[in-house]
């Protein structure tokens, strides 16, 4: 159990399931007993769904940031590899950017 509602979906790598938590946290719960191997509490509530690529999981809380995490098969390297600063806002502002130009892009080609 968390602490309150989950509303997102988890995600599951590596023999653990993450997910954010109205709770303001974020959960490594070990996919076979359940228990939990080790939570990160954010500013604000998650409600949003943690993406996995390339051995990092992502996940966005309701204070605004993008929180990136380093995963690997021990805990006490997950632990360590964790980041308490979010990703910088030029990068996600690039991000955000380069999917508005390309949704732009597709409605035009469609339009016409």
């Amino acid at each position: 159990p968390t602490g309150y509602w989950v509303y997102s979906s988890p995600a599951v790598a590596d023999g653990n399931v993450y997910v954010g938590s109205e709770d303001c946290n974020i959960y490594c719960l070990n996919s076979s007993t359940g228990t939990k191997e080790w939570s990160y509490t954010t500013e604000n509530i998650i409600d949003s769904s943690p993406a996995i690529t390339n051995g990092i999981l992502y996940i966005g809380s309701n204070d605004g940031h993008l929180y990136a995490f380093a995963l690997s098969n021990s805990t006490a390297d997950t632990m360590a590899s964790q980041s308490t600063n979010s990703l910088p806002f030029t990068s996600i502002a690039f991000d955000l950017i380069a999917c508005s130009v390309l949704a732009v892009i597709i409605f035009f080609k469609f339009v016409q």
